[in-house]
Order: C-alpha cells, then sequence, then structure tokens
C-alpha cells in the first residue's frame, strides 16, 4: 500500500493492489479516515490488458505529463505476475512468453487515467 498527501485538493490518498487474488489496483481517497471515498479502480483489460496479478507495491511521484508546467501526482506500478510461469503438477514444461505481467504503468493519482506505459 502507498499514502500520498495531494494538492491543491490537499486529500490524503491510499493506492493498493489485489496480490494473487486478483489483477486490480484502486485508490482510496482517506481524508476522513471514517469514511473512505473509492477515487478510481484498474482492472485487467483495455489499456491495462497486460495486467497480471498485482504483486507490485505501487509508487507514488510527481511528474510532467499531458503539457503540465507543474508535476502531478502520479502511481506507478509494475504489470503483475504472469502465472504461465508456475510449474504446473506433473508438467516438465515451465511457461511460455509472457502475455501478461510484462509492463510498466504510470497513471493519475487522482484520476487512475493511464499518463504512460513501458
Amino acid at each position: 500500500m502507498a499514502t500520498a498527501i495531494l494538492t491543491p485538493a490537499i486529500r490524503s490518498t491510499s493506492t493498493s493492489a489485489c496480490d494473487a487474488a486478483g489483477t486490480s489496483y484502486y485508490a482510496l481517497d482517506v481524508s476522513d479516515p471514517e469514511n473512505p471515498k473509492l477515487l478510481w479502480r484498474i482492472d485487467k483489460g483495455g489499456q491495462f490488458a497486460e495486467l497480471g496479478q498485482t504483486w507490485s507495491t505501487p509508487r507514488i511521484g510527481r511528474m510532467l505529463y499531458g503539457g503540465s508546467t507543474t508535476p502531478r501526482p502520479v502511481v506507478i506500478f509494475a504489470g503483475g505476475y504472469d502465472t504461465n510461469k508456475d510449474n504446473v503438477l506433473g508438467s516438465t514444461v515451465i511457461g511460455t512468453n509472457d502475455s501478461m505481467g510484462n509492463a510498466i504503468f504510470v497513471v493519475n493519482a487522482e484520476t487512475g487515467r493511464l499518463s504512460g506505459r513501458q
């Protein structure tokens, strides 16, 4: 889990992953800890088709993008884990080329919109 204070809205945001339980990342507005609000959720598919099991700890930073002259808050996370690398019981073949988990994503910390991908 990663936490940041975002300005100018001055709200506290927490982001987290689902680990082996899923292929999602999400952000919560925790400015009021008694009443957290979902800001966004990213699931596998569309622009995030390469998203595998979400074991990566999200990192929060600031960067220039979209023509902005002021660094904006972003969340950076890895594409996850591709289960094709698991050795299935009795199998002598270990995995194939990765079809997911093979990307690094950068999203807007407030909206979850994709800002960059490698």
